[in-house]
């Protein structure tokens, strides 16, 4: 997990990096602005995409562990992207909410006795992004994204037979990183894109991988 996130540092970092010099031979070009929407499939990385800890001692709140339990769910998201024309280097500010069911296995509450459960977790997230642009003669257009942002993770959950937590929620910081592919098609603009989330979750972070298709307008 620390190696992933060094790569994903290391991507926002040379993006970054970039970004300062196609930005001051570009000073006097024309900004334009887009607004894009996408949706897609997410896929939940690891064991670690959960919402209510485990049950952790007497002085705690009786807890489900999900770890191991969200299974693929779906992503939304809203964005408004700056680029320069003329420029490889672009800037885009986005919301998405990514939810995630539950698995239907057996899981442990309190005390290790067997139990099931039913609900989703979820996260909602507000990211500033760097895109760098690999400039090709044709329609196509891909490039690299990363950026950083917070996220609001929830769970509701109802375990069985007879407990139910309701949501709860934390909020944690986190790093993004991906590739896309923008394709231009007269005035329509559509994009595919894959991105890698990170967030700083206590102990192991909470990751998950979106695929989304969007437009931009």
């Amino acid at each position: 997990m620390k190696r992933r996130n060094v790569i994903l540092v290391g991507l926002c970092v040379a993006v970054a990096g970039v970004a300062p010099e196609a930005g001051a031979q570009s000073l006097s070009a024309v900004r334009t602005t887009d607004f894009g929407i996408a949706v897609g499939a997410a896929f939940p990385v690891g064991d670690r995409l959960r919402g209510p800890q485990p049950f952790t001692g007497a002085e705690s709140p009786a807890k489900l562990d999900v770890a191991g339990g969200a299974s693929t769910g779906f992503t939304v998201a809203a964005s408004m992207g700056i680029r320069p024309v003329n420029s490889p280097v672009g800037y885009r500010l986005e919301a998405q909410y990514t939810r995630f069911g539950l698995e239907p296995e057996a899981r442990f509450g309190p005390g290790g006795a067997p139990e099931t459960a039913e609900g989703h977790v979820s996260s909602l997230s507000g990211t500033g992004n760097i895109i760098l642009v690999v400039p090709l003669p044709s329609p196509l257009r891909p490039y690299l994204i990363g950026g950083a942002g917070a996220y609001l993770l929830t769970s509701d959950i109802t375990q069985e037979p007879n407990s139910t937590f309701g949501a709860q929620s934390q909020t944690k910081f986190g790093l993004n990183g991906g590739v896309g592919v923008e394709v231009i098609i007269g005035r329509l603009r559509s994009f595919v894109e894959a991105r890698y989330h990170s967030v700083f979750t206590e102990g192991q972070n909470a990751s998950f991988i979106p695929i989304t298709v969007g437009l931009k307008f």
